[in-house]
């Protein structure tokens, strides 16, 4: 933004900083408001999952089964590895 600065004002001195003339010139020109450029990047949206998306649609009821098979499937699982735990040592 500095470097910015200092070439649209001719400026050689490196601790400049933009003007809100130059934020909101620059602003203009991105299509975007100042404050957007002042911001925080914002994180990148987590992909969302087979599962979230098919359960979006569902009705309350379906999804309390889904609920309880998966619940079901990883107490499943985790009685599995715990005897394979226990053997290794």
């Amino acid at each position: 933004m500095a470097r910015l600065e200092r070439v649209l004002r001719g400026r050689s001195s490196a601790n400049s900083n933009p003007s809100l003339e130059t934020l909101v010139r620059l602003a203009q020109a991105l299509g975007v408001e100042v404050a957007a450029l002042l911001s925080e990047p914002s994180k990148p949206r987590q992909r969302e999952d087979r599962i979230s998306m098919i359960l979006r649609t569902a009705n309350p009821a379906t999804k309390r089964r889904v609920l309880r098979v998966v619940e079901a499937l990883v107490r499943e699982d985790h009685a599995e590895e715990r005897p394979l735990a226990r053997k290794r040592r």
